[in-house]
């Protein structure tokens, strides 16, 4: 077997934020900062729901194991508190493809910039690493 494309454990660092990979031991932590029904108001998924949130964690690790997806805490990196969460998905490295999406934090994170900052921690490492052909939003 080849190995990943995506070397585990990764992590990213930025000025304010470190994207580090979501791990168990975070799942009630992460799931603490989800139960504000304000984060998923306008989605199509509601992660404040435990029926709902555990599982689809416990599958992204599962499919992290296999090279599908990328689930990455978004921590400050001052008090690294962790205020949200990013993933690599679809990850295709045949075609040298992959999606950045399922992105969320705690709403008083809206607006701050920090968003903007993981994204373009994540896009650095698609086409400056990974060496990317392509690299799509899921929104």
């Amino acid at each position: 077997m080849s190995a990943p494309w995506i070397a585990h454990p990764l992590s990213l660092a930025g000025q304010r934020v470190e994207l580090c990979p979501v791990e168990e031991v975070h799942l009630d932590e992460l799931f603490e900062l989800g139960r504000d029904r304000e984060i998923w108001r306008l989605t199509s998924v509601d992660y404040s729901d435990p029926q709902i949130f555990y599982p689809n964690f416990a599958a992204a690790l599962r499919e992290r194991e296999l090279g599908k997806t990328y689930p990455f805490l978004i921590r400050l990196r001052g008090d690294g508190r962790i205020v949200g969460t990013t993933r690599f998905l679809e990850i295709q490295p045949q075609d040298r493809k992959l999606e950045i999406g399922v992105t969320w934090m705690a709403s008083a994170f809206w607006g701050s910039g920090i968003n903007l900052e993981c994204k373009l921690l994540l896009l650095a490492h698609c086409f400056e690493t990974l060496d990317a052909n392509r690299v799509q939003f899921r929104a």
